[in-house]
């Protein structure tokens, strides 16, 4: 895989970084080598997601994206990345070393121990006239999706962070910090000021007439949570399966707008 390393300088000197290429998040993100540390002190070598401007509390991030399936089903390629959606839907970006610059919501890590998370996810309902290029064949007019919200101001360059919920304590191994809880009525398609691509969304799917074989990839199972206070009626349990290291609520109309380790800190 290659990347387009874009080197700038800050207060800590020469910094790589990947800038975004999707259309599911804000433009301003970018990725880089995450500021997690070791109890050694080391910093671990996998990505972190960051921003170039400052966050507000309540501001839309960006949402996770890539191929969709009915949760009953499992990926050719592996669920080391893989969101459920709405108790029925699993969604992950394609491979098991996912593209970072299209991806880029999917490196986003926990918060360290003895912190807080700076965001959180969360899920939406569309409405078809929010999504792009919807192919010919889909006659759905309701689509789910998730994304990251901001839950306090986050400043420029700082790692955003969410927590992957309590569910995932039974294969977490490692310490983390607390989650986080925002109220805001911010809509992604207005917040991008487009629609949003359709690997960002997907309409209720149908359950494959064959039985998964939950064995194909029993390494990376693990789970992760997400709620909501005050949107409990959007709100899911949101399952994610585990990644190694160093492998890198109502419908709103928008149209015409257009896993890890152990850490302790930066």
């Amino acid at each position: 895989m290659i990347f387009h390393v874009v080197i700038s300088m800050d207060e800590e000197g020469f910094v790589e970084y990947l800038p975004v290429n999707s259309r599911c998040c804000r433009v301003d993100l970018y990725v880089a080598k995450t500021r997690l540390r070791m109890s050694n002190g080391g910093l671990y070598d996998f990505w972190g997601l960051f921003c170039h401007n400052d966050i507000e509390k309540g501001d839309f991030i960006g949402m996770y994206s890539g191929i969709w399936i009915h949760s009953d089903g499992a990926f050719s390629f592996g669920n080391r990345y893989a969101i459920e959606v709405a108790s029925s839907l699993l969604v992950a970006p394609p491979g098991q070393r996912p593209d970072p610059q299209e991806y880029p919501i999917a490196m986003a890590n926990e918060p360290a121990p003895g912190t807080i998370a700076n965001a959180t996810l969360r899920e939406w309902v569309f409405d078809r006239q929010d999504v792009a290029q919807i192919p010919e064949n889909v006659h759905d007019h309701m689509f789910h999706g998730v994304g990251l919200l901001a839950c306090e101001f986050i400043p420029h360059d700082t790692e955003i962070r969410w927590f992957y919920g309590a569910a995932y304590s039974g294969i977490r191994n490692y310490p983390v910090g607390d989650g986080c809880d925002v109220v805001s009525d911010i809509h992604p398609c207005k917040a991008l000021g487009r629609q949003l691509p359709f690997d960002a969304v997907s309409p209720t799917l149908g359950s494959p007439s064959s039985s998964d074989n939950e064995d194909s990839d029993p390494t990376y199972r693990g789970y992760r949570n997400s709620s909501n206070a005050g949107f409990t009626q959007m709100s899911r349990d949101l399952l994610l399966f585990m990644c190694l290291p160093g492998k890198d609520a109502a419908v709103q109309s928008c149209e015409g707008n257009q896993r890890r380790v152990a850490a302790t800190g930066d």
